[in-house]
């Protein structure tokens, strides 16, 4: 399951969820109008990874874990974007998915310790892979950063470190673990 891990490695670079820049001081929950602009986003997102448009998926990667990246790498943050793009496209080509859900209905809203609200939103994703099926059920976490969503898979530790580097509202919290089963 080495190329499994390493596709959704890729997939999951290119899927981030809302990181919130603005730290809040105090709880909150959401508006109706940020629900609603979430809803939006899963099912625009939704459709993106349906017809694997690869430049819409781009856009829920938080700008911060584009700069936090180039940064690292001492590359302009575009450089870093474009590479992402083709990576994810190549995965997608070799392991395209035969179903790809978010249950935004299902997701559970939390808040890091300063208060900024996140939701951690149920995923389902089944691939093939050199005729061998599975289903990887993980969890999407969605963080706005003002009116904006975003989405990042938070089931592998290299993504959650570098989700944590980038925003350290998020170093003390807990994401749930993803299952992978073979389908045949």
């Amino acid at each position: 399951m080495t190329g499994l891990g390493a596709i959704f490695r890729i997939i999951g670079a290119a899927i981030a969820f809302t990181l919130a820049l603005a730290g809040a001081s105090h709880a909150r929950g959401l508006n109706d109008a940020e629900k609603a602009s979430l809803s939006a986003t899963v099912s625009d997102f939704n459709g993106a990874i349906k017809s694997a448009n690869i430049d819409r998926i781009s856009q829920t990667v938080p700008p911060r874990i584009f700069d936090l990246l180039a940064k690292k790498s001492n590359v302009d943050a575009a450089v870093i974007r474009e590479t992402m793009l083709q990576l994810l496209k190549s995965a997608m080509d070799e392991a395209p998915f035969e179903a790809f859900s978010m249950d935004v209905q299902n997701a559970a809203f939390k808040e890091t310790p300063q208060g900024e609200p996140y939701a951690l939103i149920p995923t389902e994703v089944a691939i093939a892979i050199d005729g061998k099926r599975f289903k990887v059920s993980t969890h999407t976490l969605a963080l706005i950063d003002g009116e904006t969503w975003y989405l990042v898979r938070v089931s592998e530790q290299q993504q959650i470190a570098l989700l944590r580097e980038a925003y350290p509202s998020f170093v003390a919290e807990e994401f749930p673990e993803s299952r992978t089963e073979a389908l045949n």
